[in-house]
């Protein structure tokens, strides 16, 4: 069995293009929630770093890797788990009044560009899904860092149904979806769980 965790890397602001210092602490702690989870577990380790072409997913890697405590076997940047062009794309005037408004990031996709616009973009990111898989040896885990918005696609584009995209859908920046694929190969990768933020050490309970 091979995994991949797909976390959704949050937005940067401004022109300096940084993640907030909100964030940076989140990304840190996630990996360091990461990393006992897995020592629990199976004591295994994740053995490669995959991210998007985006400064936002990169940042958030390295946060993650320093909570982590190491940092995996570093891939090349994976086309079509989303890149600056793809997300002014879908990013439109009516797409970000549709998510302000409640909506999902995928429902507002597949309501301002359509089912067929949306599709391509899923196609892209199914098929960049496989090839990381395909790079991995059975048994191996893996992290990988996208937007939001392209992890939702993505986990549309593997014929998730109704009933169990309401497991996933509502997934926040720095949370993200546990993929698995069964054999080498021979199954299709498919959403086994979920990756929940953990606040920081020290932060205010809501």
């Amino acid at each position: 069995m091979k995994q991949l965790h797909l976390i959704a890397s949050p937005p940067t602001g401004g022109e300096s293009q940084t993640l907030s210092s909100e964030d940076q602490e989140l990304a840190l702690a996630l990996g360091e929630t990461i990393k006992r989870q897995l020592e629990v577990e199976s004591q295994r380790r994740i053995e490669r770093l995959f991210y998007a072409e985006l400064p936002q997913a990169v940042q958030t890697s390295e946060r993650f890797c320093k909570g982590l405590g190491y940092t995996p076997r570093l891939m090349l940047p994976v086309p079509g788990l989303g890149d600056e062009r793809m997300l002014r794309e879908i990013f439109t005037a009516e797409f970000r009044q549709s998510v302000r408004g409640g909506m999902t990031e995928l429902s507002a996709s597949l309501k301002v560009h359509s089912i067929g616009q949306s599709c391509a973009w899923a196609a892209r990111s199914r098929l960049a899904l496989i090839n990381i898989f395909d790079s991995l040896a059975d048994g191996e885990i893996a992290i990988g860092f996208a937007p939001l918005v392209v992890i939702l696609l993505t986990a549309w584009a593997f014929a998730a149904t109704d009933e169990t995209r309401g497991v996933w859908v509502r997934i926040k920046p720095l949370e993200g979806l546990i993929f698995v694929q069964q054999g080498n190969g021979d199954c299709l990768p498919y959403v086994a769980g979920i990756i929940e933020a953990e606040a920081p050490p020290g932060a205010a309970n809501p």
